[in-house]
């Protein structure tokens, strides 16, 4: 042990750059490792603050209640969390609206589905959602079972029997699992989520509760291969302080980022433009709808708030254009891509598209394409109302499919 002793103090004596340079590596390691540690090693500490107990809610869930208790024998001893006003969530022409949900605690753990996926545990969210056709053709949804938590691990609705009078989504055996939305129709159910101790402590770092959205497509084919080309999942915040950052994120154009669910978003200029123009082969017609610049910041509060935090890209700009089949054929748009460039410029901004994989647009139909660049050039931070701008549209091969020229407008 004395010799080890003193070869250690000669190797400090020959080598002290070398041995601060390492310790230094150590202490960085392990500051950034307690930074970004998994949510294991944390204690939550965010709360609610207001008492739900007396809360009147957005939607009424007491058959939901009668319905659980009457297969558990436990009651609710305490509402955590409930939403007080819908809110919706648009991907033209279907809109998903969540009518409310709860999440609240029962007296002991319960278990009312045999599926692994479905959980036992203390505590319950429930959601009533409705989702709208606006479009003039049916649409196919398929369910919305399975949400998900940080570590991408599954949770599903519980299967529900013919006593629960709500329709559930989970549980679509008839039409193998697939609903079926009619023009200018609408369709609700109710979701029921058991949660363990372990997806429960994780809601109060996430935030939310990430339920996966529906498939959706038609007749004249694949309309949106999914709700996630815009929307990562559906999300039903459950922390007091999330809940007004997501809100505010729904205002904002999804871009790449945002739509990956990393990031929640302030519009920080938004300029509405409302312009129609032809594409050159007279198929289709193009509208620009609007012009965001979005201040994005990285999701996780506990890691936003650190003062070793990477500030993420400042702003990025989005905007979406909405194109209408005026042909009598379905077309597709799975290439389309668009430029942005002041007029007074050559100075162009490419854009990546987030809901053109594989669409299809029936006839008669529109379908609202988000475009976003998330590195901007310095000097497009400075766009402000009055100036020209411009937008082409092109193919995979890079030919002009069609231009428009407007004046931004707040």
């Amino acid at each position: 042990m004395k010799k080890l002793f003193n070869k250690l103090r000669q190797f400090i004596k020959q080598y002290p750059l070398l041995l601060t340079l390492i310790l230094a590596g150590v202490v960085y390691v392990g500051l950034t490792w307690w930074i970004y540690r998994p949510n294991t090693y944390r204690t939550p500490f965010y709360t609610n603050s207001k008492d739900y107990t007396e809360v009147s809610g957005a939607y009424d869930f007491r058959d939901s209640y009668d319905y659980l208790t009457a297969h558990t024998d436990s009651k609710v001893v305490k509402k955590n969390f409930v939403l007080e006003e819908p809110y919706e969530i648009t991907n033209y022409p279907v809109t998903i609206q969540v009518d409310g949900y709860e999440l609240v605690e029962f007296g002991n753990e319960i278990s009312v589905s045999r599926d692994s996926y479905s959980g036992k545990g203390r505590h319950v969210l429930m959601a009533h959602v409705t989702v709208k056709n606006d479009g003039d053709i049916a649409y196919f949804l398929r369910d919305f079972a399975s949400a998900v938590d940080e570590n991408y691990s599954s949770t599903k609705a519980i299967n529900t029997d013919e006593t629960f009078k709500d329709y559930n989504w989970k549980e679509s055996i008839s039409s193998s699992g697939i609903v079926t939305l009619e023009p200018h129709d609408s369709h609700s159910g109710t979701m029921i989520y058991i949660l363990d101790d372990h997806r429960y402590r994780n809601l109060f770092f996430e935030g939310s509760f990430k339920v996966m959205p529906p498939e959706m497509t038609h007749d004249s084919g694949r309309a949106r291969g999914n709700f996630t080309s815009r929307y990562s999942y559906i999300e039903l915040p459950i922390v007091e302080e999330f809940h007004s950052l997501y809100m505010e994120t729904l205002k904002a154009i999804p871009t790449s980022s945002i739509k990956r669910s990393n990031s929640t978003a302030v519009v920080d200029k938004e300029f509405i433009v409302d312009q129609e123009f032809d594409l050159n082969d007279g198929r289709l017609k193009g509208k620009v709808n609007r012009v965001q610049f979005i201040h994005e910041k990285y999701r996780p509060l506990y890691v936003q708030e650190h003062p070793n935090y990477p500030d993420p890209n400042e702003f990025s700009l989005a905007f979406d254009i909405t194109y209408t089949n005026i042909s009598g054929s379905p077309l597709s748009i799975d290439s389309f891509q668009a430029n942005l460039a002041r007029v007074s410029s050559d100075v162009r901004v490419s854009t990546s598209s987030n809901d053109v994989s594989s669409v299809v647009i029936a006839p008669g139909e529109t379908f609202t394409v988000s475009y976003d660049n998330n590195y901007l050039p310095r000097d497009f931070n400075k766009l402000r109302a009055g100036e020209e701008v411009i937008i082409s549209i092109q193919d995979g091969s890079r030919n002009i499919l069609g231009t428009t020229t407007f004046t931004l407008k707040d």
